[in-house]
């Protein structure tokens, strides 16, 4: 604390009145901004201040005044002590008050107030002790000595808040000194991890203040006392696409046009989009969306506080767009009795847990334009691959909420599909979230839904915090595991498989091709999305790339020369290589090793031998197709999660997206689907000639006869 001669010598006469702790913190604040206009020394970089002036403070009013110059924002602008600052110099220069509370004192005194500045500064530097502590001392200490002015405050509101002696003025008042304490406590703490100190001692100030303060506004029928913001998420990067630019980190922009470098402009990753809120209809407060659960959708009579629901005895309209009433298929009734046995095995049935497949429709695989080139036009393998999609989630009910908690992408190449892909499952996306219950289950549940398919292809890469994969904004506490543990969770997976003989073995996909005897990458198995395509495709381009250039040492390891110079009367002529000088069996080698040192990371696992899948009958998939856009793919889900802010990053944030989630889910983008009007669970194959709503699935179709003729839609 910097308790200089200037304040009290100018604040003497006032100091038995009392507004003297404020006024001693206003006026303290105003002599450093006064300080910094005059002081000689300049800032030599604005973002690392090498300030000369010996008043340690100095520097921090200089940042502010530099902001301030800058800044058009009146109003919203999140630089710690701009707004205080810019009304304090406006009263300044505009008082014309000789008896002002504020300015008075400062402009009637005699004291020259940067000796005095200077010299208590310099008392400062020779005492080491103090020396330290004034490194990290700023102007914002005070909002350090307000918060604990009114804290103080704070604990008396929240005993006398439901006295009915206590005028609405009077919590008004009270309440305004309470959201200023908070936005100083917000902008101290911003400021302080924007120049990396450790603000233990401030965070934990806020936590408590915050903590009483949401039950001081609960109590006056509001959901809380914070301003809260989305998560800031990292940005793509246009220059390289696996570039992300972080939190807080700086980048150039400028429009979405060809410019040249010198017209960016830097900008800073930190701009907050601030949840939205919604207006009880009887008392008309407010209450942040996510806070209340409400969806205009799903509640279209408007939002109604639980305060007024008590009052009035209003019950809460049962919510029609959940996740337990999306239909159900063979699939999610066979994962689903699988976890619930496990629960129920563990004694941990409380929480019920729904499987639901919510998107299953057909897609090819199309090979790529190189490998089409080299090998599909001579006929040595397919140009396209047919496969079905999945989209498979998992939800639990929580505090009488649903919550998703896991879910993955999966493609399903069945007995009709051309080799290599035959009979083959690749996992192209799997991701949970940390909110399961009990804690002690959750890998065991995520390995129960795991198990069930006959040859899956997994592909043990692990996400990182620039790089979501199915959930948008994971929390910042959860674990994500690095590539060396993944692959053991998976085997330990593996390894339970066998165990319940689900799983015949699993190998290495580098051990796998040895195994098999495979002699071409045409015997490789071909995915969407996986990377085995786009490493092949990168062999084949750098090895006709260099036959083209004629270079001698290709830039493939321990590639053959391919290409030679050849020079007549002193002129470089072309030559021309056929396709055929990329032999298949040197593209096969080169695949290999690329596979070899990934060998770790991708895993087969079988469940029939090779005999047995020599007589295994041709796969009919008797699950009705789900055609549903939002789930069709991973990127379109993903976009709309970013667009529509449905983040997983705290249970009640993620309350909401999955809410949302369901609610698109059913009137979204299910509307073309009919849902069966007899079992109101599977979705409808038949459909009534004359009867305008009427629709059936197969089971109730065979099992119930309809007056009128049915035609089959699916």
């Amino acid at each position: 604390m910097l308790e200089n001669a200037v304040i009290f010598q100018k604040l003497k006469k006032y100091k038995n009145t009392e507004n003297f702790g404020t006024w001693k913190l206003i006026i303290r604040h105003l002599l450093l901004l006064l300080h910094a206009r005059k002081c000689p020394h300049e800032i030599e970089n604005f973002n690392i201040f090498k300030a000369q002036c010996i008043l340690v403070q100095c520097r921090h009013a200089k940042r502010i005044l530099k902001h301030i110059e800058y800044c058009s924002d009146k109003i919203h602008c999140n630089e710690p002590y701009c707004r205080s600052s810019k009304k304090l110099l406006f009263h300044w220069n505009n008082c014309k008050n000789d008896n002002c509370d504020i300015c008075a004192a400062v402009k009637k005194s005699d004291i020259n107030q940067s000796s005095v500045l200077k010299q208590e500064g310099q008392q400062q530097l020779n005492n080491s002790s103090e020396q330290d502590a004034s490194k990290q001392s700023t102007i914002l200490t005070v909002s350090s000595e307000r918060n604990q002015l009114s804290l103080a405050e704070s604990e008396s509101l929240s005993s006398n808040i439901n006295d009915d002696s206590t005028s609405p003025a009077a919590v008004c008042e009270l309440l305004l000194s309470v959201f200023r304490t908070m936005l100083s406590m917000q902008e101290c703490v911003a400021f302080r991890r924007s120049h990396f100190f450790q603000p233990i001692s401030i965070c934990e100030l806020e936590q408590y203040f915050s903590v009483k303060m949401d039950d001081v506004m609960r109590m006056l029928g509001y959901c809380c006392c914070r301003s809260l913001s989305y998560t800031v998420m990292p940005l793509p990067c246009r220059g390289n696409p696996s570039c992300f630019i972080r939190r807080n980190g700086y980048y150039y922009y400028y429009k979405k046009i060809k410019i040249r470098k010198e017209k960016f402009v830097m900008l800073k990753n930190n701009q907050a989009i601030y949840e939205t809120f919604v207006t009880c209809n009887i008392c008309s407060k407010k209450w942040h969306r996510i806070c209340a659960l409400h969806h205009d959708g799903i509640h279209p009579e408007g939002f109604i506080c639980e305060k007024c629901r008590i009052k009035k005895n209003i019950t809460l309209p049962k919510n029609k767009f959940t996740a337990k009433l999306l239909p159900q298929n063979k699939m999610s009734v066979h994962i689903e009795n699988r976890v619930k046995k496990l629960l129920r095995n563990n004694k941990a049935d409380d929480k019920e847990v729904i499987i639901r497949v919510l998107s299953d429709c057909n897609v090819e695989t199309e090979v790529k334009p190189f490998m089409k080139a080299r090998f599909c036009d001579s006929g040595l393998m397919s140009d396209t691959f047919p496969y079905r999609s999945k989209a498979i989630f998992a939800f639990q009910i929580i505090d009488d909420k649903e919550i998703c908690f896991f879910g993955m992408f999966v493609q399903e190449y069945g007995s009709s599909c051309p080799p290599p892909n035959s009979r083959q499952i690749y996992i192209a996306y799997l991701d949970s979230v940390k909110y399961f219950e009990p804690q002690n289950l959750r890998t065991t549940v995520y390995q129960e839904i795991l198990l069930g398919f006959m040859k899956v292809n997994i592909w043990a890469c692990p996400s990182n915090r620039n790089n979501e994969y199915i959930f948008y904004c994971h929390p910042l506490e959860q674990k994500i595991p690095n590539e060396k543990k993944l692959q053991e969770w998976y085997k330990c997976l593996l390894d339970k498989g066998i165990m319940e003989n689900i799983i015949v073995d699993y190998k290495e996909m580098y051990k796998y091709i040895q195994d098999s005897h495979f002699t071409s990458v045409t015997e490789l198995p071909y995915f969407e999305g996986d990377w085995i395509p786009e490493m092949l495709e990168s062999l084949i381009m750098e090895l006709k790339e260099g036959i083209q250039k004629r270079t001698t040492d290709v830039s493939m390891t321990d590639g053959p020369i391919l290409a030679h110079t050849i020079q007549n009367n002193d002129q470089k002529e072309n030559v021309t290589v056929s396709q055929d000088v990329i032999s298949e069996k040197q593209i096969f080698e080169d695949a290999l090793l690329h596979i070899k040192k990934h060998r770790e990371t991708h895993f087969v696992a079988i469940l029939y031998t090779n005999r047995v899948v020599n007589i295994l009958k041709p796969i009919y998939d008797i699950d009705t197709l789900i055609s549903c856009k939002l789930m069709r793919t991973r990127n379109h889900f993903f976009s709309m999660a970013k667009e529509f802010k449905w983040e997983f990053s705290s249970l009640r944030r993620t309350k909401f997206s999955t809410m949302a989630i369901c609610y698109r889910l059913h009137k979204c983008d299910m509307e073309s689907m009919a849902i069966c009007a007899k079992c109101r669970i599977a979705y409808a194959s038949w459909h009534c000639t004359l009867c305008e709503d009427f629709n059936c699935c197969q089971l109730c179709y065979n099992s119930t006869s309809h007056h009128h003729l049915m035609e089959r839609i699916l």
